[in-house]
């Protein structure tokens, strides 16, 4: 499945729609899913659907739990402290060159039929890869000016 393809699934579908979905044969083969006319992509489990929500920076790995305010993703879900975005990415993604949004908070207490953090709890895999200040100033100097959303 293509990054581009999960990235859109993300931000498009809404996690309960999916849940709804879910069978004992799910990811063994394509879903219908609905309010998607011919969805090109099939969608291999509920995790795809939703956000991570990983657990730290990746340039200086302060710990951003699930209810984090200073959590920045953009939209492949890199995730970044505020400080970082702000002070050292210029709000420049080193990975995509896209633009960082707060990252919403997952309800912790089960408001709705199951769509909370204990059914579907934050990722503890850190992704620890700390930006090459050189690489990082060669591609924000070229992007930089460009708001996110034209980029």
């Amino acid at each position: 499945m293509e990054r581009n393809s999960i990235a859109l699934l993300k931000l498009a579908l809404g996690a309960r729609n999916l849940r709804q979905e879910k069978s004992e044969d799910w990811g063994q083969k394509p879903k219908k899913v609905p309010g998607i006319i011919d969805c090109p992509v099939e969608i291999a489990s509920i995790e795809d659907a939703m956000l991570e929500l990983r657990p730290t920076c990746e340039h200086c790995n302060k710990a951003l739990p699930p209810d984090s305010l200073e959590a920045r993703i953009c939209s492949y879900e890199c995730t970044f402290c505020v400080v970082c975005v702000e002070h050292v990415l210029g709000n420049v993604c080193p990975n995509c060159g896209g633009g960082f949004v707060l990252r919403p908070i997952r309800p912790s207490t089960n408001w709705n039929e199951g769509n909370f953090l204990g059914t579907d709890p934050a990722s503890t895999k850190v992704k620890h890869r700390p930006v090459d200040s050189a690489a990082h100033a060669r591609l924000s100097a070229k992007i930089k000016a460009i708001p996110p959303e034209k980029r």
